[in-house]
């Protein structure tokens, strides 16, 4: 195995933590989908435009950072469709 491989493995697990973590609903999640986005969309401009980023690994961390952000929105928005309630008419 290679540090880049254990680097994976590591991120691989903290994408898990971070998918439990967008469960939870609040002003503090959604900014942390926010930056989840806006780092997904550095890493992709980063790999795009530098030399020494355009490596398979940083890709498949660019995809992790990808994964992360769809996840954290979409379970947000899966969510807050459960909590809508509708109370009927009178």
């Amino acid at each position: 195995m290679t540090w880049e491989d254990l680097l994976l493995a590591f991120t691989i697990l903290l994408l898990a933590v971070e998918i439990l973590k967008s469960t939870r609903m609040g002003t503090r999640s959604i900014v942390d989908h926010v930056l989840a986005m806006a780092l997904f969309i550095a890493m992709l401009v980063e790999f795009l435009l530098v030399k020494q980023a355009g490596t398979s690994t940083f890709f498949l961390l660019t995809m992790i950072g990808l994964v992360d952000a769809l996840v954290g929105f979409i379970v947000s928005i899966r969510s807050s469709q459960r909590q809508v309630e509708i109370e009927p008419a009178a």
